[in-house]
């Protein structure tokens, strides 16, 4: 009776005399001194001796786990109940004597988060036992396999508490309010499918052709997955434009747990699927981690394309035991670790200073590794010899992928990029094929230019450090190991924004002379700056408007609270220059060719966000270049105008506009895009001179926003009399790194309506 009542949950979900696969089994009520156990129905076994295994590493993380340390009782049984001789050989394999009389087996499971032992699981790779809170199941942590037995079908079946729900990229089998029942065809699907149970937080978003799920588990409520799905949003629109305008999977799931409650020793991080991605994040509120969650989502989610969806036999037959690691984590991480932060510059959701910031505290981050080891052989060695250099496939591997981008770039002239590579990669081997490790660096040269192969043997095979100069050069970017110069600052401090909320002094590490100055202490916390209240929503807005508008000899004003002291501090401190060094700095150049503006474009924009089009980035970078810009490409003799470089001053959708006053003295108003202002104007242009210039300025100018009071005048030959005078109204912008013009309007001067002198002057 005893045996019979043990296998009461088993007899549900399968039949006992059907051998034909893994029947496994798990009670999520049963939570026993912090443990789970787990019964299995085995296949049919022939043999006299069967090994059942663990998992001792498993794909995407390059690092030993040992999933048999958390395995204890393992127990083995006849279709009787009788026990079969079971002796453990090594931390993840168990031998099983006179297998063909194998029917079931039982164990117990200890979760890795809290576990006591010393092992390497990562936490996004791991498992949590949290009785009548959540189940995270990862599930090389809980299932084995049998020698010869990966590619045969398993089902698990899970009694679950009531009220919870199972987050997975998989739609259960069948499904009650009390159990679930999952199927997979093979070991590495099952392997490849996390699991997480709790009382739901779900939601789903449709976007790209797939069905997105976003469940979050937050203990404290901190975090929801309606905010989650709405900051992800516009990152999934802008991945599927940016893998051609739909995502390769028709379903995906980002399972999140944000720890309010575990040791605070848990990793953060994630780890890839195909079809879902699960992480491990510090319970904060949104304003504190949400750009951080996205950057990483970004990255894993660009993993369904590499190494998900074409790989190296290494990959697609992945060894648990003993793996045979590809060499092209510069392919797997590297260029997937790029692709999350290119396409948020691309696509606008970072500006390009951002972005440059981010290449540039990489090649800062990769002095601390060997930068003449070759990539192969860190990739081959990662989980053994190169352990202590892995992280470097983040930093240097990221760079790689920028600097490889750029060589397609310039050998096509902006045609073709890597993203377009690895598109076609994809349609080639696609997730039923693999190809050869030794050859790929041979396909892509067959696939693109003979100038590639020397690329790869010089910066991934081989030990040569990467010439960031030369690379960025190709794309009008200029690259300073060192770059000294004098600016305004508010004094080096950091920010950082503490649990509850408020907005505190982080760091004075990197503190100038001014910074010095302003005496401020680690942990005081900001209440106002130039009598703007400080929030956690806002400060970052509000410190660059602030230091944008400063300069020499103003005064900085701030209220602090401090510890201990009952009442806010004012500081107050006049503003002055100080001497700044920035290493591994990069910037755009003022002066490029149309060769490196197509290349930049391509590598930095979209047609509908183009960066300057032909024209000199020198014309978009202040406002006194687009205004200057704007008058001489209007100005010059009878021909044809520029009107690529006039397009490239204007944001998408800017209008032109124009107060006219009719003879019978009323005023009308007409506006029109600027292309409709090609159009009526190219052909007068091009029959008649047309000189332009300004005579007057005055300029409104608040952060990232201005209006600029323009007095123009214009002649029909270069030194001619002047035929007209007006005030142009020009509304700029600043995005992403450069200005726009968002609208202009003009008036003609009239007898009535004169331009104002003080104007003039």
């Amino acid at each position: 009776m005893k045996y019979f009542l043990s296998c009461l949950f088993i007899t549900v979900a399968i039949s006992l005399h059907a051998q034909t696969g893994y029947h496994y089994s798990i009670d999520l009520n049963q939570v026993k001194n912090d443990q789970l156990e787990v019964n299995l129905v085995t296949p049919k076994i022939s043999g006299k001796i069967i090994n059942y295994r663990f998992a001792k590493i498993i794909p995407g993380t390059y690092r030993n786990s040992n999933f048999g340390l958390f395995i204890s009782e393992l127990k083995a049984y006849d279709n009787k109940g009788n026990l079969l001789s079971v002796n453990q050989v090594d931390t993840n394999t168990w031998a099983i004597s006179n297998a063909n009389r194998l029917y079931r087996i039982s164990y117990l499971v200890e979760d890795t988060w809290d576990s006591q032992k010393k092992h390497g699981v990562y936490t996004m790779g791991g498992t949590n036992i949290e009785e009548g809170k959540n189940f995270v199941i990862n599930t090389p942590g809980f299932f084995g396999y049998f020698d010869g037995l990966r590619n045969v079908p398993f089902e698990v079946a899970y009694k679950k508490p009531e009220n919870f729900y199972a987050s997975t990229s998989l739609t259960p089998f069948t499904t009650t309010s009390s159990a679930d029942l999952f199927r997979f065809n093979s070991l590495d699907e099952l392997y490849d499918t996390p699991i997480m149970y709790n009382v739901p937080d779900t939601t789903t978003l449709k976007i790209g052709g797939a069905d997105i799920l976003i469940s979050v588990y937050s203990p404290h409520k901190k975090m929801r997955a309606t905010v989650v799905a709405q900051a992800l949003s516009q990152t999934l629109k802008s991945s599927a434009k940016y893998l051609g305008g739909a995502l390769p999977v028709k379903h995906y799931a980002f399972i999140m747990y944000f720890n309010g409650e575990q040791p605070g020793s848990i990793a953060q991080g994630a780890l890839e699927h195909n079809y879902s991605s699960f992480y491990t994040l510090p319970e904060l509120t949104p304003q504190q981690i949400m750009k951080p969650v996205l950057d990483v989502a970004a990255h894993e989610f660009f993993h369904v394309l590499t190494p998900l969806n074409f790989s190296s036999k290494e990959v697609k037959e992945f060894d648990f035991e003993k793996p045979v690691l590809s060499k092209h984590l510069w392919l797997y991480e590297g260029t997937t670790e790029y692709a999350s932060d290119h396409v948020q510059v691309k696509y606008g959701l970072n500006s390009i200073e951002e972005f440059f910031g981010k290449l540039s505290e990489k090649i800062s981050n990769t002095k601390k590794y060997n930068d003449t080891l070759p990539f192969t052989l860190l990739s081959k060695f990662s989980a053994t010899t190169y352990e202590d250099q892995y992280n470097n496939v983040y930093e240097k591997g990221a760079l790689i992928a920028a600097c490889f981008d750029l060589e397609l770039l310039r050998l096509s002239d902006g045609a073709y990029s890597l993203q377009q590579l690895k598109h076609d990669l994809g349609v080639m081997y696609g997730k039923d094929k693999y190809f050869e490790d030794d050859s790929l660096f041979d396909v892509i040269t067959k696939m693109t230019y003979p100038e590639v192969r020397t690329f790869f043997s010089q910066y991934v095979e081989g030990n040569q450090p990467l010439p960031y100069a030369k690379f960025f050069e190709s794309a009008g970017v200029k690259y300073y190991p060192e770059k000294k110069s004098t600016e305004i600052t508010l004094g080096g401090f950091s920010a950082g924004v503490t649990p509850d909320g408020n907005v505190v002094i982080a760091d004075l590490s990197k503190l100038t002379d001014f910074g010095k100055k302003l005496g401020l202490h680690v942990g005081d916390q900001i209440l106002a700056i130039q009598g703007i209240k400080i929030n956690a929503q806002n400060v970052g807005q509000v410190i660059g408007q602030i230091k944008s508008k400063l300069t020499d000899g103003d005064i900085l004003k701030l209220s602090v609270m401090r510890t201990g002291s009952p009442d806010p501090i004012e500081i107050s401190e006049k503003v002055f220059p100080v001497a700044i060094t920035r290493k591994d700095f990069i910037e755009l150049s003022n002066n490029v060719s149309e060769s490196q503006a197509r290349i930049r474009n391509a590598w930095l924009s979209t047609p509908e966000r183009p960066i300057g089009g032909t024209a000199a980035i020198a014309d978009v970078q202040d406002i006194n270049a687009v205004i200057s810009a704007l008058y001489q490409v209007l100005s010059g003799p009878a021909g044809p105008r520029n009107w690529e470089r006039f397009r490239s001053l204007f944001y998408p959708g800017s209008q032109m506009s124009a107060s006219h006053i009719l003879p019978n003295g009323q005023p009308v108003y007409s506006s029109m895009s600027f292309e409709e202002y090609i159009q009526l104007n190219s052909s007068f242009m091009e029959r008649t001179a047309f000189y332009e210039e300004e005579i007057g300025r005055k300029l409104y100018q608040y952060g990232n926003i201005a209006m600029a009071q323009s007095a123009y005048q214009f002649r029909f030959s270069e030194n001619g009399k002047v035929e007209q005078r007006g005030i142009n109204h020009i509304s700029m912008t600043r995005d992403k790194g450069r200005w726009y013009i968002s609208n202009i309007t003009w008036q003609d001067e009239s007898p009535e309506n004169l331009i104002p002198q003080d104007l003039l002057k």
